[in-house]
């Protein structure tokens, strides 16, 4: 049976005198999924603020805050409303066949993030690992690894 959840979570941090603030990340979003998600969500500060969102390579995402004012009192309220769908109803989700493989699309920035994930982090000594690899990592229609596309 569907649950319907609400959050909120508040962090005060407080200064001896009133300090400039840059920008801040924030990850505070469960990630969507076959268990649930997420129906609504939002940032605020008790001082001024830009809000932008954006989802990193591994599908996180994060929050991006410009503060515009000094203060000697920061304090950012994160607010989310979800639904969870319970394991028997996510196991019985269908999945069709062509949703099995999907091609990604990787920004320049990805690449650089996923960077340390794809370097080996052990001696191959015979190759069979570069060889699985290789099939994962080949750029699709001639292009360079920074923003291609590859089937992972």
């Amino acid at each position: 049976m569907p649950v319907l959840y609400e959050v909120e979570h508040v962090t005060t941090y407080r200064y001896a005198s009133p300090v400039a603030f840059g920008a801040h990340r924030a990850m505070f979003l469960p990630r969507s999924g076959p268990y649930g998600r997420i129906l609504s969500y939002s940032a605020t500060t008790n001082l001024a603020l830009r809000v932008r969102w954006i989802i990193d390579a591994l599908s996180n995402v994060v929050t991006l805050i410009d503060i515009d004012e000094p203060g000697a009192e920061l304090s950012f309220t994160f607010r989310l409303r979800g639904i969870h769908y319970g394991v028997a109803e996510a196991e019985a989700f269908p999945l069709e066949a062509r949703a099995e493989e999907v091609l990604v699309q990787h920004t320049p920035d990805e690449w650089q993030d996923l960077a340390g994930y794809l370097r080996p982090h052990a001696e191959d000594a015979d190759g069979r690992s570069r060889g699985r690899t290789r099939i994962v990592m080949k750029p699709l229609r001639g292009l360079s690894p920074v923003g291609a596309s590859c089937w992972c």
